[in-house]
């Protein structure tokens, strides 16, 4: 019979699965930490948030990672809690819009978020496409499955 374990919810290797992860984890929740600092800031100087703390963790996610870079021993923990984390994250912050207020402003505001959030994801999964590393087969997916094979996920980035 197996021993129980502290983490019983990760996977067979739990200690494996930590210290591969807890590092890019600590730095995203330093990330979002900065975020929730700016925000508070924002209402301190203006007296309102005009970016939340997602909006916010999220630019300097980017930023951080376009100027400075991610070094690898980061790079786990930090596509887990941009898959997992923020997925909730999103949901969250999308239930914090009060239906009644959006719709009493009306029907033309509802349909601009519409068509914003569609040209969003619609942009920026064009851009990904073409940024994408393409290998010698030339096909799109085969340079992300590549990466993802380097860091370790497997050939789908299912390593979890």
């Amino acid at each position: 019979m197996r021993a129980p374990t502290l983490t019983p919810f990760l996977p067979h290797h739990g200690h494996l699965w930590l210290t591969q992860h807890v590092p890019g984890i600590a730095f995203a929740t330093l990330i979002g930490l900065g975020a929730w600092g700016l925000q508070h800031l924002e209402v301190w100087l203006i007296g309102q948030a005009v970016l939340d703390a997602l909006v916010l963790a999220l630019l300097l996610g980017m930023l951080w990672r376009n100027l400075i870079g991610v070094g690898m021993p980061y790079r786990s923990g930090i596509t887990f809690t941009g898959k997992h984390v923020l997925e909730g994250a999103v949901v969250l912050l999308g239930a914090s819009i009060d239906l009644p207020a959006l719709l009493k402003a009306g029907p033309t505001l509802l349909l601009a978020i519409v068509v914003v959030v569609t040209v969003g994801i619609s942009a920026s999964t064009l851009i990904g496409r073409m940024a994408a590393p393409a290998s010698e087969s030339g096909h799109p997916d085969s340079g992300r499955q590549l990466y993802l094979r380097e860091l370790g996920h497997g050939s789908y980035g299912t390593g979890y």
